[in-house]
């Protein structure tokens, strides 16, 4: 079974040597690595350049692609029959390979791993805010379990059924929730908590708020499109709007109590920034169901 490693690119310098270097670590050479890179910026079009050709392929755009549509251009040039997505700012687990091979083998079609933080960012609130905001969900848990979707940053899926669901919507952001739910009633959607990656986070404050403000925006939006309910027509989803973020804060609150002895002080920690990221997220939220719908760029 060959597998193809599928990285979408923009001005990655910062991070991507370090991905690159957990997926060159991963056992076995019966892997492809499809790099999708759109920089603009020279420095990081240089070192693409300078990766190994006999291990990674390089896809060069002429344009900043989002990275649904990097994504997808990855997986029609792919020769493998299983296609893992995997971030710029990703470092896999020496065995994460090893893992979802064992995952697939045994009829697990699609899924993914836990999102953990590197050691270099375990002291940096604004990294750990994310963290709790982003992936909550995704954190250490005992045993594999089903869910409804998984991130796109650290991802499987069978070749034929990722085209079967028609590949990733063209969106900026919510791609992967999209994505799962066109899948379901087609496969078992598995999260596999020990093919662990390290997500490497922004460390700005105009980076942070500005993308919590994005992908509540995005929430909101591709909600309303998708499920066409009355809960999400009119003023009635601002009306509701308070009742939403409350679910949305215990819900989160509980997926971390659940692993506290591993995050209950990181997670006290980052509980100011965590707030303040909240809220923005909110805010962009509330954009998202006063936008008019054309935000896709």
């Amino acid at each position: 079974m060959k597998v193809s490693f599928i990285i979408p690119s923009y001005n990655s310098l910062r991070t991507l040597p370090l991905t690159i270097e957990s997926l060159l670590r991963q056992p076995g050479n019966d892997f492809e690595i499809i790099v999708v890179d759109s920089s603009d910026d020279e420095m990081a079009r240089k070192y693409i350049g300078l990766l190994p050709s006999e291990r990674v392929k390089i896809i060069q755009q002429e344009k900043k692609t989002i990275p649904a549509e990097g994504r997808n251009i990855g997986a029609h040039a792919a020769k493998g029959e299983l296609l893992c997505f995997i971030d710029s700012d990703v470092i896999l687990s020496d065995d994460w390979l090893e893992n979802i091979r064992t995952a697939y083998q045994e009829g697990c079609k699609t899924g993914g791993g836990a999102i953990s933080i590197p050691e270099s960012q375990k002291e940096n609130v604004i990294a750990l805010a994310q963290m709790y905001l982003q992936f909550n969900e995704y954190l250490n848990a005992p045993g594999r379990q089903e869910r409804l979707f998984v991130p796109s940053c650290n991802m499987f899926c069978d070749k034929n059924l990722f085209w079967e669901a028609g590949g990733f919507p063209g969106v900026r952001a919510s791609e992967d929730t999209l994505f799962f739910l066109r899948l379901q009633g087609q496969a078992k959607v598995y999260f596999i908590p020990e093919a662990k990656c390290y997500h490497m986070f922004r460390e700005g404050w105009k980076e942070f708020l500005g993308n919590q403000f994005l992908l509540g925006q995005y929430v909101s939006i591709y909600r309303r499109e998708f499920y066409q309910s009355w809960i999400y027509k009119g003023i009635i989803p601002l009306v509701l709007t308070p009742a939403f973020l409350i679910v949305k804060f215990f819900r989160i609150v509980s997926r971390v109590a659940k692993v506290a002895g591993e995050h209950a002080g990181p997670f006290v920690r980052a509980s100011p920034v965590f707030l303040i990221g909240f809220f923005w997220w909110s805010a962009g939220f509330i954009k998202g169901f006063v936008n008019d719908g054309n935000t896709r760029s």
